[in-house]
């Protein structure tokens, strides 16, 4: 047993690893998984047994083994072509994507002969016949790069196990270089040690699978001031015909392409969206978001928005409702709106954005969500949609600065949802403006304008959501279902709204940019992967929100980033976000955030803190490491002590119950033992009659105990029973004398082995 101990670790690893590569996909989770788990246990030990079959018939076992690993290239040759036919997605773009379960059935048969092959193979080679653990790491290393790559789970027991048998393969062959009479040097079991240390802290650490370059992001910042050199894309720099598709806005999520850097005036902005343009009607064939013509083009000159912009905020709002209070008291408590009696309209400050771009020049301007007026040099030059999209007919300069400006009222919206400001529904609040308006025109007081900009805003969310009824209503019923779930008991806009940004918050969802579904429709986001890129979840949450009655509208644009000097911020390529704005009824538009770990991750910037909070380490995981680290080294220490005394025990116990006969050879052939232990290897050729000088030398007279065995081994002499007594006692003083002998005399340990 103990000479295949190696061979049945390898296979051991060999299953592990294989079975880590499967846990990553979810392979287990389908009946496929399953049939393709049992055919890597018998396909593994085949590959074993041939591999040791090699080493001892090399000619026929090589050619048996070519032919088997012509075979298996050529069935993964088929599977892959087949699925690249199929789906037009390569082998390895599946597998570092982390492709589908469904479009797997072909790549899972793939995967399973080019990681069982490989596994089987090499493990073999650098555990049994050459071992090297270097080689042996690396190979192991393979399924925790690919967890990381494809940003999947794997469970923390098939990392354990990898770890635990690269030790066990680690002793095993230490105990047979101690076999063959070498040692091992002592810096090869600390570098084993630290190798060791950092697999294990490695693959018990849940690095943050950000789709980001953090790391040369750095540097680029610190010493290149950001990349601005990289040629751009049409996509970036023209309007878009349709939204970007769900594989990330473009392929943008690794370029760190600089595109413009903000700077505040007075105080930080947080998580500003710099908007682009908006999107209108969902193409649930085409998983694309289409534009309606109608607000697309050009429909408000500067003045016009900027009127619009300027009245139709909080801040006026609430003043004009505590004016038509003063003419009809009681009529805030009509709307249940008495706690925004007291609040102060003048809560907020006006922010200036200096935008600058950075070698890049477009036909669209980005402005915040929110944005109040824009200098953009001749105010001819360019042109506002409804939806508060700015564009020009020409392509800015590459080098163009301009300003924008909006209005922060953190304190007073803080304030106004706290005292139930949002608590109306749409047709209270229509009712209400229209009051409004009714009343201010009566006193003719000045605010009637800004009544009257506030229900054309109102107006317009109620077209617009008509306009996209058609499109709402092929929403599917999974679909509507799930969100009136999500806001049953729900009344007012504002409640169902954060509803379903908290069912995304805590469902287990994942941002991943580089997931590759087999299937792009919201509903497999929604109820199978539950992973996606930002467009994926402003997609199902604008879908989602429309069925339950919400008006939404589908955005692209940015979330800078932090820069490195306070008060700015830069845009990349990278920095590109979908996200869904959502009218709210005392209000307006607003953006709702449903994408997980995005924009937070985005604008914490580097520091040495985040990088250590970012690894999330498996503390759970560390202390069961720990302690079976701790139990293993105390059980291993109680066995070494308390083994030897047991063997001990029962051998006295067996040479007490046996003839003197028997006991005389037993109780000899255990101190010739021992004393080769002891350090004195020639012992096992010495005679009974040496064996006692020896004794003799050291303190110690076992002649009786000698002469006996002599009697009995070549004298065909049969002992009394009364000399059992004798037998015990003689080695009883040369177990004793042996004791004495090795504490004297610890330098004999080292003859019986020889370093080499």
């Amino acid at each position: 047993m103990k000479k295949y101990m190696t061979h049945f670790l390898s296979l051991a690893l060999t299953l592990v690893l294989c079975f880590s590569q499967y846990a990553i996909f979810d392979c287990f989770s389908t009946g496929l998984g399953r049939v393709i788990g049992f055919l890597t246990v018998i396909t593994a030990t085949a590959f074993q047994l041939l591999c040791y079959f090699t080493e001892k018939h090399r000619i026929v076992g090589g050619i048996l083994i070519g032919l088997a690993l012509l075979l298996c290239f050529r069935l993964y040759s088929t599977f892959t072509m087949s699925a690249y036919s199929l789906y037009g997605l390569t082998f390895n773009e599946w597998l570092l994507t982390r492709g589908s379960e469904a479009e797997g059935a072909y790549y899972m048969w793939a995967m399973y002969l080019f990681f069982t092959t490989f596994f089987s193979v090499v493990i073999y080679y650098f555990s049994v016949v050459l071992y090297r653990m270097f080689f042996l790491l690396m190979a192991s290393l393979v399924p925790a790069v690919l967890y990381l790559k494809v940003m999947s789970d794997m469970d923390n027991v098939w990392l354990v196990l990898t770890v635990l048998l690269n030790m066990a393969i680690f002793i095993s062959h230490r105990k047979n270089f101690f076999r063959k009479g070498r040692n091992l040097y002592y810096s090869n079991k600390v570098i084993a040690a630290v190798s060791f240390i950092l697999l294990t802290f490695l693959l018990t650490s849940l690095i943050p699978k950000n789709t980001e370059t953090p790391y040369y992001d750095v540097f680029e910042d610190k010493f290149l001031g950001g990349d601005t050199s990289s040629p751009i894309g049409e996509d970036y720099s023209r309007l878009s015909e349709f939204s970007g598709d769900a594989g990330g806005l473009f392929g943008s999520g690794s370029s760190n392409r600089k595109l413009y850097t903000i700077t505040v005036a007075h105080s930080d902005i947080g998580s500003v969206y710099m908007k682009r343009q908006n999107f209108d009607y969902y193409d649930f064939k085409k998983d694309r978001w289409y534009a309606d013509s109608f607000y697309a083009e050009s429909a408000l000159s500067p003045e016009e928005y900027e009127t619009i912009s300027r009245y139709g905020n909080l801040s006026y709002l609430c003043a004009v409702l505590n004016r038509a209070e003063l003419y009809e008291p009681g009529f805030l408590g009509k709307y249940g709106l008495e706690g925004i009696a007291s609040l102060d309209p003048q809560g907020g400050s006006k922010e200036y954005l200096n935008i600058a771009s950075e070698n890049f020049g477009a036909y669209y301007y980005i402005v915040p969500t929110g944005c109040l007026s824009a200098e953009i040099g001749d105010r001819t030059g360019y042109h506002i949609t409804q939806h508060g999209t700015f564009y020009s007919e020409n392509m800015h300069p590459t080098d163009f600065e301009y300003t924008v400006s909006l209005y922060n009222d953190d304190v007073l919206r803080y304030a106004w949802i706290k005292n139930g400001g949002l608590l109306i529904t749409q047709e209270q609040e229509r009712m209400m403006l229209m009051e409004l308006n009714d009343i201010l025109s009566e006193q003719e007081d000045s605010f009637a304008q800004v009544a009257k900009i506030l229900l054309e805003q109102q107006e317009y969310a109620d077209v617009y959501r008509e306009r996209c009824e058609e499109n709402t209503e092929m929403i599917s019923p999974e679909i509507t279902e799930l969100a009136e779930t999500i806001t049953e008991g729900l009344e007012y806009d504002y409640e169902k709204a954060l509803a379903l940004i908290e069912y995304f918050q805590t469902n287990d969802f994942v941002y991943d940019l580089e997931y590759y579904p087999r299937d792009k429709s919201p509903e497999y986001f929604l109820f199978t992967s539950k992973r996606g890129s930002c467009s994926d979840y402003a997609t199902a949450f604008t879908l989602m929100a429309r069925a339950v009655g919400l008006t939404v509208r589908y955005a692209e644009g940015y979330v800078p980033e932090a820069g490195e000097k306070p008060l700015t911020y830069v845009i990349k390529t990278k920095n590109s976000h979908a996200y869904p704005e959502v009218y709210i009824p005392n209000l307006g538009w607003e953006v709702f955030e449903p994408t997980v770990g995005r924009v937070e991750a985005m604008n914490e910037g580097f520091s040495l803190r985040n990088f250590f909070t970012g690894l999330k380490m498996d503390y759970g995981l560390i202390g069961v490491v720990i302690a079976f680290v701790i139990l293993g080294t105390v059980g291993l220490t109680a066995v070494k002590l308390l083994f030897p005394c047991l063997i001990e025990l029962a051998f006295r116990i067996r040479l007490l119950n046996t003839g003197s006969d028997k006991g005389a050879i037993l109780a000899y052939n255990r101190i010739m033992k021992k004393t080769v232990r002891s350090g004195v290897s020639e012992a096992a050729s010495k005679t009974p009659y040496e064996l006692a000088m020896f004794f003799q030398s050291i303190g110690c007279d076992i002649s009786a105990l000698t002469f006996m065995t002599e009697r009995v081994l070549y004298g065909n002499e049969s002992l009394l029973p009364e000399n059992k007594k004798e037998i015990r006692s003689g080695y009883q003083a040369a177990s004793n004398a042996l004791f004495k002998f090795r504490h004297k005399r610890p330098s004999a340990f080292k003859g019986s082995r020889t370093r080499r």
